[in-house]
């Protein structure tokens, strides 16, 4: 009786993907439940993915370049949250490109004190400080 070999392939495990769920997880949750996620959405009514993303990878990553946030988001629970993010390379100078529009600037705005007015109780003090000096 001669047995039949087992080719490699039969007997090698499945692929196996390891996603870390951690903080892009834990942000999308504050994000959702704080209420959030729908003024991001708001102000970024093109493809909101992109942008949560982006900022799921610049608040959990301790890494400075935007080169890396593509392989980043492909490696992270955060390209299930956020499926229709395009992280690449080209697409990243895009996204900063609008985000610093003025009709972005117009629209992130309104949805923030929008959501400011809904969920804060007590009077807010809003100040743009990008030319504060860092040491103050």
């Amino acid at each position: 009786m001669t047995r039949k070999r087992r080719s490699p392939a039969d007997t090698a495990f499945p692929p196996i993907a390891i996603i870390d769920f951690g903080e892009a997880w834990i942000l999308r949750e504050l994000l959702v439940k704080t209420g959030y996620i729908e003024a991001i959405k708001d102000a970024y009514p093109e493809n909101p993915d992109d942008v949560l993303a982006l900022l799921s990878y610049r608040l959990t990553s301790d890494a400075q370049l935007l080169k890396s946030a593509s392989v980043a988001h492909q490696n992270s629970y955060a390209r299930m949250l956020y499926p229709n993010a395009s992280l690449s390379s080209r697409n990243i100078g895009v996204i900063l490109r609008k985000l610093g529009s003025f009709e972005t600037w117009k629209r992130f705005f309104s949805a923030h004190l929008k959501f400011l007015a809904k969920n804060v109780d007590r009077h807010v003090v809003l100040t743009e400080s990008r030319r504060t000096p860092e040491y103050i």
